[in-house]
This record gives C-alpha cells, sequence and structure tokens, in this order.
C-alpha cells in the first residue's frame, strides 16, 4: 500500500472517532510557479512531521501529538526529519514515526489510555 493510501486510512480513522488533526502539507501540487513561490515563502517546510493531532485522555486531558507516517517499504526518515521529531520531543510534545496505520492507531490509543 501507498503512503498516500495509508495516510487516507489513518484520516478516516481519526475522523471517525471525532480527533482535532491536520495534515500538514509537505509538497504543492500546483502548475503555477507563483502560488509555488509564495507558498515556499510563507509557510511550506517539507521536514514537519505529516500529521498534528490533539488526542483526548482518560484524565479529561488532551495531548498533542505529531505523526510522520512512512510507507511500509522502502522508507527512510531524512536528516531534517529526525531533528524535527528530536526537538518535538524535547519539548515535551510526542512525535514518532509510523510505518503502517496499524502503528499509528496503536500510538494514538497508548496516548489515549495513558495518565
Amino acid at each position: 500500500m501507498k503512503e498516500t493510501q495509508e495516510c487516507i486510512i489513518f484520516a478516516k480513522i481519526l475522523r471517525s472517532k471525532g480527533f482535532l488533526f491536520s495534515k500538514i502539507p509537505s509538497e504543492i501540487r500546483t502548475p503555477s510557479y507563483n502560488q509555488i513561490r509564495k507558498q515556499k515563502a510563507e509557510w511550506l517546510n517539507k521536514w514537519v512531521p505529516d500529521y498534528l493531532i490533539i488526542v483526548p485522555k482518560k484524565n479529561w486531558k488532551e495531548e498533542l501529538v505529531f505523526v510522520e507516517m512512512k510507507k511500509q517499504k522502502g522508507w527512510t526518515v531524512s536528516e531534517h526529519q529526525k531533528k524535527w521529531l528530536e526537538s518535538l520531543n524535547k519539548c515535551w510534545v510526542k512525535a514518532v514515526v509510523c510505518k503502517w496505520v496499524i502503528e499509528a492507531v496503536n500510538f494514538i490509543s497508548k496516548i489515549m489510555n495513558d495518565e
């Protein structure tokens, strides 16, 4: 299964459970050079993890987490991505790489059940 397909399934699961989340765009899909230039200047950063998710917990609190999705075969995490993940974790924000939807769902479930 392609990474895009994994992300679509993950997003459907998050929506079905009522999570607040966003997929952070890391690519610009437009033929307009002018639009690409503006987006790169304003906000585009290729290495930010794919998903920002607010996870509800058993103790009525919520936790902000980031998930970087990778396809099952041949996945690699760039040095820039590693730096983002390490920096987020240093800020007490959980940030992980998940190789497939099941791994991402298990990560979210664990956060939900933590006290």
